[in-house]
């Protein structure tokens, strides 16, 4: 994390869910009909655990997705949740991927995490 600027200790709460509880959720939160495969939500500072640690944010993994976007780009199911924890974890911390240039800089960071891995 310290790659990203951030020195304190964080947390991020995470859930698991369908596609179901996802297309739920994204409509409610986000008023985009279906499903997606990760949604972000950054905590608000002023509401975060108190020290030592501060909250991120909360990061919602569709694990149906998961699994069909590991099938489809032929890799294992643990390297898609890598993939997507760690694009949820860069929104939290302030990255965006509405436009080519800024989608690249998350991609290349995705996939060094991914690979540090070794999954």
């Amino acid at each position: 994390m310290k790659a990203e600027g951030v020195s304190d200790l964080v947390e991020v709460s995470v859930l698991l869910t369908d596609d179901e509880s996802m297309a739920l959720l994204n409509q409610q939160h986000l008023g985009h009909g279906g499903t997606t495969d990760v949604i972000s939500f950054p905590s608000d500072p002023r509401f975060g655990p108190p020290a030592p640690a501060r909250s991120l944010g909360d990061l919602i993994l569709n694990l149906a997705a998961v699994a069909r976007q590991a099938a489809e780009y032929h890799w294992s199911e643990a390297e898609e949740l890598a993939l997507l924890a760690a694009h949820g974890t860069l929104h939290l911390l302030g990255y965006d991927d509405q436009t080519r240039p800024a989608r690249a800089v998350m991609e290349r960071k995705q996939r060094a995490v991914v690979a540090s891995l070794r999954l």
